[in-house]
């Protein structure tokens, strides 16, 4: 391996990212706004990191995992002939409707 590989490699590694949980608070990662254990992405060398208390695992995390939720489904009040008879109003943008409009105040 000559000098350009080993400083390449330096470099790859450097720029490197690496995804590490935040540091324990009262011994629980803390969590995120989707309540899973909060991480951040280290770029480099991630000893000092490791030294300031993140750590590679989510601490305090233990039990099954959370279950995606599932939608429920929305049942239509109704019947059928009722939603197809639904009706759509537009607004009248035509330049006859905005004068008509206009009188009309």
């Amino acid at each position: 391996m000559d000098a350009r590989q080993v400083m390449q490699d330096k470099m790859d590694a450097a720029m490197s990212g690496h995804w590490l949980y935040d540091p324990p608070v009262d011994g629980k990662t803390p969590l995120d706004g989707m309540g899973n254990p909060r991480k951040s992405l280290i770029m480099g060398d991630i000893t000092k990191k490791l030294l300031q208390g993140f750590t590679r695992e989510a601490v305090g995390m233990e039990g099954p995992p959370v279950p995606d939720e599932v939608p429920e489904k929305l049942e239509r009040q109704g019947t059928n002939k009722e939603a197809l008879r639904a009706s759509i109003t537009r607004a009248d943008t035509t330049v006859r409707g905005k004068l008509d409009q206009a009188a009309k105040r």
